[in-house]
């Protein structure tokens, strides 16, 4: 739950980036390349993607409050990489590929 996109907006490996209400609410699971979203009040997100977490080999599938809103392959970005180290300065933190999506929310 967050209730600016400019700070305190981001958990791990997902980011909320701007609200269509206050307070905004992002919930997401993972299992394997699967993931499901729950948004409410969220306009527009970032998942970060973790070759340790993810398979790259194999499309990634994004569904958003029960809608799939992407079923593709995602490619590896180093600048992607660069990006994300240098913000979290960690290297237990390695994202390699980032998915901006929208909610319809």
């Amino acid at each position: 739950m967050a209730d600016r996109a400019d700070k305190f907006n981001r958990n791990s490996w997902i980011q909320i980036d701007s609200l269509s209400q206050n307070p905004g609410l992002l919930k997401a699971t993972r299992t394997s390349n699967e993931f499901e979203v729950v948004a409410r009040g969220v306009s527009d997100f970032t998942l970060l993607l973790n070759p340790e977490e993810v398979d790259f080999s194999q499309p990634i599938q994004v569904n958003v409050n029960g809608e799939n809103v992407l079923n593709e392959l995602v490619s590896e970005d180093i600048e992607t990489m660069v990006q994300w180290a240098v913000r979290d300065l960690d290297r237990a933190m390695l994202f390699t590929a980032e998915l901006n999506l929208s909610s319809d929310e």
